[in-house]
C-alpha cells in the first residue's frame, strides 16, 4: 500500500466503525479509540512529504462527539455530529488543495486550524446544507502544525456522522511564466524559485502569459495599442496621476477615474472578443468605441466586486475595422492602484481552455448546459457560441466531442485538471 494512501485500511475500518456503532452502547465504543478519534490520538499527515495524500473510504462514525453544541467561525452551527481529527505537521512552506468528497451525505463541515478543542480559529472552513464536495484551494501553509476536522450537522444530515468520505490533498499547481514563456504546471514555490510568475489555476496548454507593459500609459492620447486577440500584458497602475471620466459604475462620489492607465485594440474581424482583468486592488474598467479620444462612447463598464484582488470579464461583440478603448483603473475617489494584468481573446484566436463550453474564460456549473448542447449538435453550438473554439468541449483532446469527453469534463469541474 502506498505510503500516502490510505484506501483499503480506512475502508475495512470504517465498515467496522460504522458497525460498531449501529450496535454498541457509547460506553462502549470507548474501547475502540483509534488515530482520528479524538485531540490526543489525531491522523498525522506530514507535509509536503506525504503529497499527493489520500484516505478513502473513511468514516466519522462511531468516532464521538468531541464538539457537541459548538458554534463554529462565527455563527455557523455544523459540529454536533461525530467527527474524525487529522494533525497536518508542516515541515516547510506550501500551498495545498483540499477535496472532500461526501458520497451524498448533506451538512458536512471540514475546517482547519491551529486550536483543537475547545476552541478554533477559522484558518478556513467550508459547511453548508448541500452533499457538495468540499474544497479548500491554494492555502499557504506555513511549517508548523494544523488540525483538520471533519463534522456533520445532524439536524442536516439526518444522522449524527458521515458514513462515507474520501479526502485528497494535492499541492496546488498553476501556469508558470518565467518572461512571456509558460513553461510548466507548477507549484508557487517551483516557479518561483526559476524566477518566473505564477497564475493559480490556469494551465499552460490555455494560458497566455502577460507581457510587461512599461509604464501604463495615464491617458486616452497615449493609450497602447494592443493590435488584436490574442494578447495579454501586465501593469503597474500605482503612479498614474488621477483624470478621465470615472465610468458610469464607479462610486456615486467619484467625479474622475483614480489611477486610470489606458489601451486600445481594432477589431480584424466581426464576432466576440473577451476581454478579461485581474487587478491586485479594487478595480474597475470602462470599454469605450470610438474613432478618437474626442468621440468615445460607453460599452461597458466593470465592477464585479469591491474586495482587494479582484477581477473583471466582459465578451465583446466587436466589429470589424472599430476601434476599442479601455480605461483601467482604481475604483472610488480615494488613489491606490497597483499590479493589473488584462488579456484579450477573440474569434480566430481565441485561447484554449478545455471545458470552457460558454467561451467566459472559466469552467464552471455555467458550462454544464452548452456542454451537454455540443455534445448534441456541435453545429448548433457554434451558432450559440460563435468564435469559440471546439477544443473547448473536446475536453478529452482526441479529437472528437463525444461522449469520451464527459468524464474529463466532470474532472475539469470539480477542479481536478
Amino acid at each position: 500500500m502506498s505510503p500516502h494512501t490510505r484506501s483499503i485500511a480506512t475502508t475495512t475500518l470504517a465498515c467496522c466503525r460504522l458497525a460498531a456503532a449501529m450496535f454498541l452502547p457509547a460506553p462502549a465504543l470507548a474501547q475502540f479509540r483509534d488515530p482520528g478519534d479524538d485531540c490526543s490520538n489525531p491522523i498525522i499527515v506530514t507535509l509536503p512529504a506525504d503529497l499527493p495524500f489520500q484516505d478513502l473510504g473513511q468514516t466519522t462514525c462511531g468516532r464521538g462527539n468531541l464538539f457537541a453544541g459548538s458554534t463554529i467561525c462565527g455563527g455557523a452551527l455544523y459540529a454536533g455530529g461525530e467527527e474524525i481529527l487529522y494533525r497536518l505537521v508542516i515541515t516547510q512552506e506550501v500551498y495545498v488543495d483540499f477535496l472532500i468528497e461526501p458520497h451524498g451525505t448533506p451538512g458536512v463541515l471540514v475546517l482547519l486550524d491551529t486550536f483543537c478543542w475547545p476552541g478554533f480559529d477559522c484558518r478556513a472552513y467550508r459547511a453548508d446544507a448541500t452533499a457538495a464536495p468540499r474544497y479548500l484551494r491554494g492555502l499557504r501553509l506555513l511549517p508548523g502544525a494544523y488540525n483538520l476536522v471533519i463534522d456533520v450537522a445532524p439536524s442536516i444530515a439526518g444522522l449524527g456522522c458521515v458514513p462515507h468520505f474520501d479526502l485528497t490533498l494535492s499541492e496546488t499547481r498553476g501556469a508558470c511564466c518565467v518572461g512571456e514563456q509558460c513553461v510548466g504546471d507548477l507549484a508557487p514555490n517551483t516557479c518561483w524559485a526559476q524566477g518566473g510568475r505564477w497564475y493559480n489555476y490556469d494551465h499552460c496548454e490555455t494560458f497566455l502569459c502577460p507581457e510587461a507593459l512599461q509604464p501604463a500609459p495615464a491617458t486616452c492620447a497615449t493609450a497602447f495599442d494592443l493590435g488584436g486577440a490574442p494578447r495579454g500584458v501586465r501593469f503597474f497602475t500605482s503612479m498614474n496621476a488621477a483624470g478621465g471620466p470615472p465610468g458610469s459604475c464607479n462610486a456615486s462620489s467619484a467625479a474622475i477615474m483614480q489611477n486610470p492607465a489606458w489601451l486600445r485594440f481594432t477589431a480584424t474581424q466581426d464576432g466576440p472578443v473577451e476581454v478579461a482583468l485581474r487587478y491586485e486592488y479594487d478595480g474597475v474598467t470602462v470599454l469605450y468605441e470610438g474613432n478618437s479620444c474626442g468621440e468615445l462612447t460607453e460599452v461597458a463598464c466593470l465592477n464585479s466586486s469591491s474586495n482587494l484582488s479582484d477581477a473583471d470579464q466582459y465578451t465583446l461583440a466587436a466589429t470589424t475595422g472599430s476601434t476599442y478603448w479601455l480605461q483601467v483603473g482604481d475604483f472610488g475617489v480615494y488613489p491606490m492602484g497597483g499590479e493589473t494584468h488584462l488579456w484579450l481573446r477573440g474569434a480566430g484566436g481565441s485561447a484554449i481552455r478545455r471545458g470552457d463550453a460558454n467561451c467566459d474564460g472559466i469552467v464552471s456549473f455555467a458550462d454544464i448546459s452548452p456542454f451537454i448542447a455540443a455534445l448534441k449538435s456541435i453545429p448548433n453550438w457554434q451558432a450559440a457560441y460563435p468564435g469559440c473554439p471546439p477544443a473547448n468541449v473536446d475536453v478529452s483532446a482526441d479529437g472528437a466531442v463525444d461522449f469520451g469527453d464527459i468524464s474529463p469534463f466532470i474532472a475539469v469541474l470539480k477542479g481536478g485538471g
